[in-house]
């Protein structure tokens, strides 16, 4: 993160990974709707810069989940066949 970034949209932009990953939210929109937000709350941030960088918050939560879900579907898979 920037240190002009702000901390608030960050933040919502990893836990939209989370939920997206899981099939909750429109991943996309809410993304959309956090950038926006994100630049009136950092007007002197770089809007290219800002957006990819909510965007690499974003990616990283929803694989991160994505491969916590897949290792515990390995381990109860594991643990209930034979």
């Amino acid at each position: 993160m920037h240190p002009l970034d702000p901390p608030a949209q960050h933040h919502a932009a990893g836990r939209a990974g989370v939920l997206a990953a899981r099939g909750l939210v429109d991943g996309g929109a809410l993304l959309a709707t956090i950038g926006r937000t994100a630049r009136r709350a950092a007007p002197r941030c770089d809007r290219r810069g800002l957006a990819m960088r909510l965007v690499h918050t974003y990616e990283d939560a929803r694989i991160a989940t994505l491969a916590e879900d897949d290792a515990v579907r390995r381990r109860v898979l594991g643990a209930v066949a034979p």
